[in-house]
């Protein structure tokens, strides 16, 4: 490939270079190699390269967003993307899964659909997005069509198709787990793990479920196991926090926090709060959740904090967090004007919160960022309220001792 980089490299190694560098995810390097090869004779497959790089330097734009917590610009340059959606298996795959990350699952399933309704062509590996995708959905009978197709079947991997039927797992345990059900997510998983022990991503479910079942000790030994094979997000870590912020261990969560790399996604942001707060450094710990409630809202920030600001000047918080009754989304008013005994109020429970089985499932669910949103909320009240209490006794104090005869 190194004559391609050579003055004078003939159109045809300039091509083979660039999709080369394609494959293995280089799209600027790719897009630089085929920007030196003049339109006029560039073949139909240069072209296609061409259009799919420019595509997939888009999406890397997208999750550059979505890495900042910026999911409203992800959002809006995602969809944008979907209305010329590419014909690639992978490609439209990695676009449905971004767009669900986004917030937009709708979206992304029809994607998806459309993908699939014009043809399967590919293997396991390429369909492992929109496969995804259909899981998250609870589309698990489209999802297991897709996965018997003969086609695909024919074309994939043992690896592949077990990587493949381990995400489907996954997304069930999961889904039991936010229901309750933590015995048939047990189940699920432990199935799974006799067949693959070694498998990462099932003992990050395991660790989970572990977690909402209030097994916070089992939960930090599989944490910081995982820690030495962590994600590129520090997942293990990130969870291991959690799990010695709930257990009280206030300094083992600011000990691992410090081995944190830079990210400042909402999520991130409300866990460096919590642990901020748990060692009493509490406008720090503001600071944090005003940086995370921006991202939120898809805000922008001008300073080093990353808090929003407006008009070249710091935003206000909120003052209305907190004394604001929020409707829950798709409400239905009632013919009373009230909700009755007899009657549900429309919205739907928090993830693991019911009993298994009781769980209305035709009410509205709060998406992820709405949860997320939430609890910032209720974090920020509860910090402003604990200090304002103490500016209140100090001022009290204050007024005391100003107020006090002097000694003869």
């Amino acid at each position: 490939m190194s004559a391609a980089y050579r003055p004078g490299a003939s159109n045809s190694a300039l091509y083979a270079a660039a999709l080369f560098a394609s494959e293995n995810g280089a799209w600027q390097q790719a897009q630089t190699l085929l920007a030196r090869i003049p339109g006029g004779s560039q073949t139909s497959d240069m072209r296609d390269l061409r259009q799919r790089v420019n595509y997939n330097l888009q999406l890397v734009t997208a999750e550059n967003y979505l890495a900042q917590g910026n999911t409203i610009a992800a959002s809006n340059t995602l969809r944008a993307m979907a209305s010329t959606p590419p014909k690639a298996p992978a490609d439209a795959g990695k676009l449905a899964r971004l767009l669900a990350e986004s917030g937009d699952l709708t979206t992304a399933v029809s994607l998806v659909r459309n993908n699939i309704s014009s043809g399967v062509s590919g293997n396991a590996g390429d369909y492992a997005d929109q496969i995804a995708v259909l899981n998250q959905a609870g589309l698990t009978g489209e999802a297991q069509n897709l996965i018997s197709n003969p086609q695909l079947q024919a074309s994939s991997t043992p690896t592949q198709l077990a990587s493949i039927r381990n995400g489907y797992v996954i997304n069930e345990a999961d889904r039991l787990r936010e229901q309750g059900n933590y015995a048939a997510a047990y189940d699920k998983l432990i199935r799974a793990m006799q067949s693959d022990p070694q498998n990462t991503d099932l003992m990050f479910a395991m660790a989970r479920l572990y977690q909402s079942g209030k097994m916070n000790k089992e939960a930090g030994v599989v944490y910081d196991y995982l820690m030495t094979r962590d994600t590129p997000n520090q997942d293990a870590r990130a969870g291991a926090i959690d799990v010695a912020l709930s257990a009280g261990n206030n300094d083992r969560a600011e000990q691992l926090a410090g081995g944190l790399r830079q990210d400042n996604t909402p999520d991130r942001l409300l866990l460096l709060a919590r642990v901020a707060e748990a060692q009493g450094h509490h406008q720090q710990a503001m600071t944090y959740l005003r940086s995370a409630r921006g991202k939120l809202l898809g805000m922008q920030s001008t300073n080093s904090s990353e808090t929003p600001t407006v008009g070249g000047v710091l935003a206000a918080d909120n003052p209305f967090i907190g004394v604001s009754q929020t409707s829950a989304p798709t409400r239905t008013a009632s013919a009373y004007g009230q909700y009755m005994p007899w009657q549900v109020a429309q919205s739907a429970a928090a993830p693991g919160s019911t009993l298994p089985g009781i769980q209305r499932t035709d009410l509205p669910v709060d998406t992820a960022q709405t949860r997320m949103l939430r609890q910032v909320d209720t974090m920020m009240e509860s910090l402003q309220e604990k200090t304002g209490s103490w500016l209140q006794g100090e001022w009290t104090y204050v007024d005391a001792t100003a107020n006090r005869a002097p000694a003869s």
